[in-house]
C-alpha cells in the first residue's frame, strides 16, 4: 500500500494487523462527539440544578460546558497515527534506547471478548513512557492516552489529538469540567475506546511504584457494565537511564518550584546529549528500555471473585471496592516491572554502604545474590548479554553517567552527591529483591 493511502484503506490495512480492530468511536467526527457529549443526561441535569442554585443562565453553562468539551474531545487521525506517529515515536525511542520487550501473557491477551474495553496501566518512570507503552502495545491495539496541561500548548495539542488522546486539565476545579470529563472517558469506554493511563498520576521522584489515584480509574471502572467489561492490563516499565534522573531524585516535595538554575543545567545537559547521541555507541547511549505486559484482569471478573454486584449497590457506597481493586492493579505493575542491568547493578552499590570501594569480581558476587532472589520472586530479569557482561556494560553507563567513578585497578566508587540519583534506579526493583 502507499503512503498516501486513504483514510479508509489505512484503516482496512491496520485492521488486518491489529488483534484489536480500530472502535468507530475512535473514526467519529469530533464534532459529532461533542454533540453526544452535550446530550448526557448528567451533563444536561447538571447545568440546570446550578442555573437555579447560582440563578445563571442555563445558556451560558451550556456554552461553558462545550467549550469543555472541545478541549478534551481528540481528533484521531488514522495517517497521523500509522503513517508519521508511528514511527517518530520509534525513530526517537530507538535513538536513546535499546527497546525491549518480555514476553506477554498471550493467551490472555487472546482469551479478552471482542466486545470489552482494554485499558493499559503501568507504572510511571518516565517522560519516554507514554512514547514507549503506545509504541510497544501498537501490535495489539491503538491506544488513547490523556495528556495533562503541557499539551495544551500550540501545536502538541494538535498532535496529541491527532493520535487520538485528549488533553486533561488535572487542576481544574469547575465541578462543570469534571463532569464533562467524566462523561467523555464514560462514553469513549462504553463505545470499546482502547486508553493507556499512569494510575500514580506523576513521575515517581525515588523511583518505586507510587499509591494509585483513583480519579481515571474511577471514571473507567464506572463506565462497566454486564454488557461492557473492561480489562486492564497491568505493564511495568523500565529504564537503564532516564533524562530527568537527576531532576526527580532532586525534587523535594514535588515538582513545583525547582531552582532555575538546576531546570535549565540539566535541560542544556540533556539537549547535548541528544545531539550528541548518533555519534556515539549505542551501549553509551542510554541503555535498555523495557515493558512487559501482565496477564489481563477482567473488572467483571474480579468484582465477581469478590462477590460484588455494582448494579446492587447504592449510592455513596457504591463503589468502595475501588480502593482494593487499585491496589491489586498496582501490585501486579510492580511485579511486572523489569530488572535492568543498571538497576541490580545499582542495588547492588546500595545494598552496602559501609564499603567505599567496589571491584569488578565482589560486585559480580553481590549482583549474583541478587539475581538468585529476583529470579526466585519470579521478577522479569532483562539482562541482554548474561550476568557478566551485565556488570561491565553498567559501571559503563553509571560512569558516563557521573554515577560512580573509576579509580584504578578495576575499582569503583559511588560519587557521594549523586547516591540519591544511584538509589532512584535501585529502587526501581527494589520491591522485587525482599
Amino acid at each position: 500500500m502507499t503512503f498516501f493511502a486513504t483514510r479508509r484503506q489505512l484503516v482496512e490495512e491496520a485492521n488486518k494487523r491489529l488483534r484489536l480492530p480500530i472502535p468507530d468511536f475512535a473514526l467519529t467526527d469530533r464534532k459529532k462527539i461533542i454533540d453526544r457529549l452535550m446530550q448526557e443526561p448528567e451533563i444536561l441535569s447538571y447545568i440546570e440544578e446550578t442555573a437555579i442554585t447560582e440563578n445563571t443562565s442555563t445558556d451560558a453553562l451550556h456554552r461553558k460546558a462545550r467549550l469543555y468539551a472541545a478541549e478534551i474531545g481528540p481528533k484521531f487521525s488514522p495517517f497521523f497515527y500509522f503513517r508519521l506517529a508511528y514511527f517518530l515515536a520509534r525513530g526517537w525511542l530507538r535513538l536513546h534506547f535499546r527497546v525491549q520487550a518480555l514476553a506477554a501473557d498471550e493467551p490472555g491477551f487472546d482469551a479478552i471478548k471482542p466486545d470489552s474495553t482494554v485499558i493499559f496501566v503501568s507504572n510511571h518512570r518516565s517522560n519516554f513512557d507514554p512514547l514507549l507503552i503506545t509504541y510497544m502495545a501498537s501490535r495489539r491495539s491503538t491506544v488513547a492516552l490523556s495528556a495533562g496541561e503541557w499539551a495544551r500548548l500550540w501545536p502538541l495539542h494538535h498532535f496529541v489529538r491527532a493520535a487520538g488522546g485528549f488533553v486533561v486539565d488535572r487542576d481544574a476545579s469547575d465541578p462543570l469540567y469534571r463532569r464533562v470529563l467524566a462523561a467523555y472517558v464514560r462514553l469513549a469506554v462504553t463505545s470499546g475506546l482502547h486508553q493507556a493511563f499512569f494510575p500514580e498520576g506523576e513521575l515517581s521522584r525515588d523511583g518505586k511504584t507510587g499509591s494509585p489515584k483513583l480519579g481515571f480509574l474511577n471514571f473507567y471502572c464506572r463506565a462497566c457494565s454486564k454488557n461492557r467489561d473492561i480489562v486492564f492490563i497491568p505493564a511495568g516499565i523500565n529504564y537503564d537511564r532516564i533524562p530527568e534522573d537527576r531532576r526527580l531524585a532532586n525534587a523535594e516535595g514535588g515538582f513545583a518550584n525547582p531552582k532555575a538554575s538546576f531546570l535549565i543545567s540539566t535541560s542544556l545537559r540533556y539537549l547535548f546529549s541528544v545531539l550528541t547521541l548518533p555519534f556515539r555507541r549505542r551501549s553509551r547511549r542510554y541503555g535498555n528500555a523495557c515493558v512487559a505486559f501482565g496477564t489481563p484482569v477482567s473488572l467483571q471478573d474480579w468484582l465477581r471473585q469478590h462477590d460484588i454486584d455494582i448494579e446492587e449497590l447504592e449510592e455513596p457506597g457504591r463503589y468502595s471496592w475501588l480502593p482494593a481493586f487499585a491496589d491489586d492493579l498496582m501490585r501486579s505493575c510492580e511485579q511486572e516491572v523489569p530488572a535492568l542491568p543498571v538497576a541490580v547493578t545499582a542495588l547492588a552499590l546500595c545494598e552496602d554502604r559501609a564499603k567505599e570501594s567496589w571491584s569488578v569480581p565482589e560486585l559480580k558476587i553481590s549482583m549474583d545474590a541478587i539475581v538468585q532472589r529476583l529470579k526466585a520472586n519470579g521478577a522479569n530479569l532483562l539482562l541482554p548479554d548474561g550476568a557478566d557482561a551485565a556488570v561491565g556494560f553498567a559501571l559503563d553507563l553509571l560512569a558516563a553517567n557521573k554515577l560512580v567513578r573509576h579509580i584504578g585497578d578495576g575499582n569503583y566508587s559511588i560519587i557521594a552527591s549523586e547516591l540519591p540519583v544511584l538509589r532512584h534506579y535501585a529502587n526501581s526493583i527494589a520491591h522485587l529483591n525482599s
